[in-house]
């Protein structure tokens, strides 16, 4: 099987979710499938593993967090039952079908967000999930006809770069 993320994107992806999780006050969760994708998945496990112990365990302690990698049938059986507060690291297929998941339990897939991070923690990209929206909402009970739900998404787009930013 080929690798499709070699070793510095893994580290890249890793470095944007711990630092993600340390700015968020969230403890961060990997999830794999690394018994059946051994060598690929096992890779991504043992990076984060590596990049977590060299750079972040001491930040994560100091704030009373953790970093722990589930197999991904133990990691959405977790993310059902919990309320929140947590980041959740998933490969790009497996994050895919987890965030609409996640997105059609809170009732919208429509009011999804994709946020990139880099891996210094310093840029954020924020922008809808094209594409997700299933049917129209209902603009009002006066009868004006129907909205589309990324009319709502905008505006919350619009206010995600303010709530990276440091206030001074």
């Amino acid at each position: 099987m080929g690798m499709y993320n070699l070793d510095e994107s893994i580290k890249g992806f890793a470095r944007a979710c711990f630092n993600y999780g340390l700015q968020r006050n969230y403890p961060v969760y990997l999830s794999t499938k690394n018994t059946i994708l051994k060598a690929y998945d096992g890779r991504f496990k043992d990076l984060f593993q590596e990049i977590f112990d060299a750079e972040f365990k001491s930040a994560f302690d100091a704030k009373k967090l953790t970093y722990e990698h589930r197999l991904i049938d133990d990691m959405v059986a977790a993310a059902l039952k919990w309320s929140g507060n947590f980041l959740w690291a998933c490969k790009n297929y497996d994050g895919d079908v987890q965030s609409d998941t996640v997105a059609q339990g809170f009732g919208s897939l429509g009011l999804m967000t994709s946020v990139l991070l880099s891996p210094d923690g310093k840029t954020v990209e924020a922008e809808a999930a094209h594409g997700t929206v299933t049917r129209p909402l209902p603009r009002s009970s006066e009868g004006q006809g129907d909205i589309d739900q990324s009319d709502r998404l905008h505006l919350c787009l619009d206010a995600r770069p303010y709530l990276s930013r440091p206030f001074r």
